[in-house]
């Protein structure tokens, strides 16, 4: 079976090279991205804006313990963390579809209960960021992720959480590792004649290191939302940046600071966010100490601990 493996690594290998080595030269591509979608610009890292004062920085985190459907404890925690005295807000919640079966009806169990965890999970940051800019007042907020997330999972709380904004004048930003659009990479392939699939492959290596892709208005494909794309580190992978459509004019300045904060020989994230992320986690043997500790022995074992934690040893 290996050799098997092999012989399709090896021929998918081939078609993904032969597909890099068809790609146009970096300034051909430069040149289509700033026909066709917006300016590229440079700048200095290590600037900052005089406006911005505070920062409160937004993560969450899941994890679960059990067995299958409906069987499983989800565990939820999100945390925001304001840098002026080193303050931080965690909220903290459960679910379990045991004891919420009325939601689930003759529908797919697995797929209700994810939407369900998702939505909670999308809430539960936004929550972290209102409870943060009540308490502390600060003047940018940067999420762990993109803003369509919020918009689809928790569209009621990230309203309010928006007005609230507006009301505080605090700026918010959605930084995203991991870019999954595809409406640049759409508008250029025609004229580029290579088939580029998406806007992290577009983008990947044609910008330098501190370059910022500031798309134009008409191009922007995030209704109300105004993204920027960049290359923050010496990492030629893209970063996108989503912000509020009132809040574009300050855009340029907080990629410029967000950049400042970024290690530059680091996948292009800023530490801050990998902080926020550590902390925030719900690490499995946390959870395997909650439930040894809060739920009877046979409650634990009748009806949560999985089957594959009884295997023998092979």
């Amino acid at each position: 079976m290996e050799d098997g493996l092999k012989e399709i690594l090896k021929g998918i290998n081939s078609i993904l090279r032969e597909k890099r080595d068809a790609k146009p030269s970096k300034m051909v591509m430069r040149q289509a991205i700033e026909d066709k979608l917006g300016n590229i610009v440079r700048v200095n890292p290590g600037s900052k804006a005089d406006w911005i004062k505070s920062i409160l920085v937004v993560d969450g985190s899941f994890n679960s313990y059990g067995s299958s459907f409906p069987y499983i404890i989800n565990f939820f925690r999100s945390l925001a963390l304001f840098s002026s005295g080193n303050e931080r807000i965690f909220l903290n919640d459960i679910y379990m579809p045991l004891l919420d079966m009325e939601s689930f009806q003759d529908e797919d169990g697995e797929d209700v209960m994810k939407d369900i965890r998702d939505r909670r999970m999308a809430e539960m940051e936004v929550e972290a960021a209102i409870e943060g800019i009540k308490r502390f007042g600060a003047s940018l907020v940067v999420f762990d992720g993109g803003f369509l997330r919020y918009e689809d999972k928790a569209k009621d709380v990230f309203e309010d959480y928006r007005e609230l904004c507006r009301e505080a004048g605090a700026v918010s930003v959605g930084v995203i590792e991991e870019i999954g659009t595809f409406d640049m990479a759409r508008k250029l392939r025609d004229g580029l004649g290579y088939p580029v699939e998406d806007d992290r492959e577009l983008l990947f290596g044609v910008l330098e290191p501190y370059e910022i892709l500031e798309v134009r208005d008409e191009m922007q494909f995030k209704r109300g939302l105004y993204t920027v794309f960049a290359r923050p580190s010496m990492h030629p992978n893209p970063v996108a940046y989503d912000f509020f459509e009132e809040d574009k004019g300050r855009a340029l300045e907080i990629v410029r600071f967000l950049i400042s904060l970024t290690p530059a020989e680091s996948r292009g994230i800023p530490l801050i966010l990998d902080i926020v992320d550590s902390e925030a986690k719900i690490r499995s043997d946390e959870v395997e100490a909650l439930v040894d500790s809060f739920l009877d022995k046979d409650i634990k074992e009748g009806l949560f601990r999985p089957q594959r934690d009884r295997r023998f040893g092979l």
